[in-house]
C-alpha cells in the first residue's frame, strides 16, 4: 500500500513537472515574434510628378474602355516608410501598433515586372520608446538584411488615396490596375502612381500596359531619372517600386539639406 501510494505521488509530481515545463515553453514561444510571409505576385509601377488622376481616367476611357472602377470610393490611408534599399521595403501602418511590413523583391523581369513577397513582423518588445526608424533598423539587423548606406534611411510619411480598377477582358483576366495619389506629407509634394498587377503572369501585365498606352501617357511628368528609350527599353527603365520611390524622396531631402 505504501509502495503504491509512493508510485502515485511520484507520477503526480512528474506530471506536474511536465505540465510546468510545457506552460513555460508556451510562454517563451509567445514572446518570440511571429512572422507571416505571403507572396504578393507581380506588379509594374510607375510614378508621375503631380496629381494626374483625372487625366489618367480620361486617357484610360479613350484607349482602354475595358478598364472599370472596382470600388467607387477610393481607399485613403497614411503609412510610414523607411527608405533603405530598392529591393527591400519597410513600412509601419498606424505607427507601430500593427508591426512592421517587410516587402522583398524576389525577381525582376527584363521588361520591368517585379515579383514581391511580404511579411508582417510584430513590433519589437519595448518599441514604445523607439521611433519607426529605430525599430526597423533593429528588425533588419536581427534578420540579417544589409543596408549599405544608412545615411539615406529616413522615415517617409506618405498619404495614399488609391482607386482600384478591374479589366473586363478575358485576355487579361485577374489583372488589377490602381491609380493612387501619393502625398509626401513632410515635403508637401504630390505624386501619382499607376500600377498594374497580376498574381502569377507578367505577360498579362505587359498586355494591359500596352492596351493602356502607358508609354505615351504624361511622359513629361514621369519621375525624373527614370524612363528612357521606347518599347521594351522604356518599360524596363520606367518602373519604380515604393521602396525605390522612398529612396528617391530620401535623396531629394539629402540634396536639399
Amino acid at each position: 500500500s505504501q509502495l503504491s501510494n509512493a508510485r502515485t505521488l511520484a507520477t503526480r509530481l512528474l506530471s506536474a513537472l511536465l505540465l510546468a515545463l510545457l506552460l513555460q515553453q508556451d510562454r517563451a514561444e509567445l514572446l518570440l515574434p511571429t512572422r507571416i510571409t505571403t507572396t504578393m505576385g507581380f506588379e509594374y509601377r510607375v510614378f508621375y510628378v503631380g496629381d494626374v488622376r483625372e487625366a489618367f481616367e480620361a486617357h484610360a476611357k479613350e484607349v482602354f474602355p475595358a478598364l472599370e472602377k472596382k470600388d467607387e470610393a477610393p481607399e485613403d490611408r497614411t503609412d510610414v516608410y523607411l527608405s533603405c534599399r530598392e529591393d527591400i521595403g519597410a513600412k509601419a501602418r498606424g505607427g507601430l501598433e500593427e508591426g512592421i511590413e517587410l516587402k522583398r523583391r524576389t525577381q525582376k523581369k527584363k521588361r520591368g515586372a517585379e515579383e514581391w513577397s511580404k511579411e508582417l513582423v510584430p513590433k519589437p518588445e519595448g518599441s514604445e520608446a523607439l521611433t519607426v526608424l529605430e525599430s526597423v533598423k533593429a528588425i533588419l539587423r536581427e534578420i540579417e538584411i544589409e543596408v549599405l548606406d544608412w545615411s539615406l534611411a529616413q522615415e517617409i510619411k506618405l498619404r495614399k488615396v488609391r482607386q482600384m480598377y478591374k479589366v473586363a477582358d478575358e485576355a487579361m483576366a485577374k489583372v488589377k490596375v490602381e491609380c493612387t495619389l501619393v502625398e509626401d506629407l513632410e515635403a508637401g509634394c504630390v505624386y501619382t502612381s499607376v500600377c498594374v498587377e497580376h498574381k502569377k503572369d507578367p505577360q498579362r501585365i505587359y498586355t494591359a500596359i500596352e492596351a493602356l498606352k502607358l508609354e505615351t501617357f504624361h511622359a513629361a511628368s514621369l519621375l525624373p531619372g527614370y524612363a528612357s528609350g521606347t518599347g521594351d527599353e522604356w518599360m524596363g527603365s520606367a518602373v519604380v517600386s515604393y521602396p525605390a520611390f522612398s529612396l528617391h524622396l530620401a535623396r531629394l531631402r539629402a540634396a536639399s539639406n
